[in-house]
């Protein structure tokens, strides 16, 4: 009789346990999906008012760009709970015309390029260590491309051309003995 006692405590232990801990989960994952309450969830992190201009829902994460009042951009990552809300995985904002991560799913890694392209960008030719991956741009004034990569322990390219939508390169980034 004491060793059923002794189980039944135990089970019920791990289930009280269990509970709490999906409670604590569920309690962080509070972002809807939809633009709004990204938005709000964001300027409350940057206590800042911002507009995003591109939001992308790709596996398990959505991904979305966005600027400040001022015109300087930045982009970030919402990861999805098992209550089917969002919470902030990540954002970020700089100086820099273009945003770029490699980032992770749960379905695999892909190469995030963002950006508000005042250059006219149609095909940005990335390099992920020595893999060379060439990502179409979107017509518009931003942009938000995830192009699927090979895994990599790198969280940005090892190197970049801008083209123009007529094959004329505009800019490198960090290229180092990388050519055409």
């Amino acid at each position: 009789m004491r060793k059923k006692t002794i189980i039944v405590v135990v089970l019920f232990l791990i289930l009280f346990v269990a509970l709490i801990w999906y409670r604590q989960e569920v309690r962080r994952y509070v972002i809807e999906n939809h633009a709004e309450a990204v938005e709000f969830a964001i300027e409350d992190v940057l206590n800042s008012d911002i507009d995003i201009h591109k939001m992308t829902e790709l596996d398990n994460k959505i991904f979305f760009l966005f600027a400040f009042q001022n015109g300087t951009i930045g982009s970030g990552e919402l990861s999805r709970g098992l209550n089917g809300k969002y919470k902030l995985e990540y954002v970020g904002h700089g100086t820099g015309w273009i945003r770029e991560r490699v980032v992770e799913t749960n379905k695999g890694t892909y190469l995030m390029l963002a950006g508000r392209n005042m250059k006219g960008i149609g095909v940005i030719e990335a390099w992920i260590e020595d893999e060379k991956y060439s990502i179409e741009i979107p017509e518009g004034e931003y942009y938000l491309v995830l192009t699927p990569v090979r895994e990599t322990s790198l969280e940005f390219t090892s190197g970049m051309i801008f083209y123009d939508r007529n094959g004329n390169e505009i800019e490198r980034i960090k290229l180092q003995n990388k050519e055409d």
